[in-house]
């Protein structure tokens, strides 16, 4: 197994590797790698499987494939699957990009670096005392102060991540005027009781009980979609973790990690369209996004938005 300073050294300084296997709790470094590589290839791609991605990648295409990142959630079957003849089809890959696996159960990841040990990795969470050097190095231009607004309130590196890409799109006139516990506020770090009787709907995935006390909220409605977004992060935490106290914990057996994240991503596009134009609806993305809850798979944000 490589260490977390050799996974952030080749990433960081773009000379990654072809293939990665990434665990670990803490889905903030995750994400933050995420958005490097999107960032050094222009552009990134989301696979269901690594078998699926291999026949895709084995293929001689007429037109030369773009340089990309490549991200695979949580695939079971590879775990299961993965042998030495496996091993070599992934090294045998001859492609411009890299290779992005994530997983959280450490049996998983434990497995696979048996095979992969060059390129396997466990990120774990952030100390409290480097979040906010690593906010100013993801949000140079997210003022002193959201920064630490975002450190002080979040609950982890990737809450705060979270906290940071919806206030660095708001407008600095008004956040000036806003104290630090009002932007807290303003990015769903509040303390009201039916937020979390809301949490609690939506891990127990109850379209009704989440609608009708959304309906009683007497804050800003955009806030609920904060306390989703917290609701996926505690879920996570959960699945990922063989121990927890979390009042959530009986619901997480309802949810898979996949659905967990396109419930996050369904959430997150719903808040950019929300900063993005002051006309879009919130209750309306509310009962939208509770109504996802039914559903046996969250459908993916692609899925979703095809069908509108």
């Amino acid at each position: 197994m490589i260490t977390i300073q050799e996974l952030g050294l080749t990433i960081m300084s773009d000379s990654p590797k072809p293939f990665y296997v990434v665990g670990g709790s803490e889905y903030g470094v995750k994400d933050r790698y995420i958005d490097t590589l999107t960032k050094l290839y222009g552009r990134k791609e989301e696979y269901p499987s690594v078998s699926s991605l291999i026949d895709f990648l084995s293929v001689k295409h007429l037109i030369p494939l773009n340089p990309s990142l490549y991200v695979v959630r949580y695939d079971e079957s590879f775990v299961s699957s993965i042998s030495a003849a496996v091993v070599q089809k992934t090294k045998n890959l001859k492609f411009r990009g890299t290779v992005f696996c994530i997983y959280s159960d450490p049996k998983h990841v434990a497995k696979i670096d048996k095979f992969l040990p060059d390129c396997t990795a466990v990120v774990e969470p952030v100390d409290q005392k480097y979040i906010v050097k690593y906010l100013h190095s993801d949000f140079p231009k997210l003022d002193d102060r959201s920064i630490k607004v975002a450190a002080t309130y979040a609950t982890s590196y990737g809450h705060a991540r979270t906290i940071c890409k919806s206030l660095v799109n708001a407008d600095p006139s008004i956040l000036a005027r806003m104290s630090e516990y009002q932007i807290s506020k303003l990015v769903g770090c509040g303390d009201h009781s039916i937020e979390s009787d809301i949490q609690k709907a939506v891990a127990s995935r109850n379209f009704a009980q989440a609608v009708s006390l959304a309906s009683r909220y007497e804050g800003e409605l955009d806030t609920l979609l904060y306390t989703i977004l917290q609701t996926m992060i505690e879920l996570e935490k959960i699945l990922s973790s063989k121990y927890s106290d979390s009042p959530l914990k009986d619901f997480a057996k309802l949810w898979k990690l996949e659905d967990i994240y396109w419930m996050f991503m369904n959430t997150y596009s719903e808040l950019e369209k929300s900063r993005s134009n002051t006309s879009t609806n919130i209750e309306s993305s509310l009962v939208y996004l509770f109504g996802l809850l039914p559903f046996q798979s969250i459908p993916s944000v692609e899925v979703m938005q095809s069908d509108i």
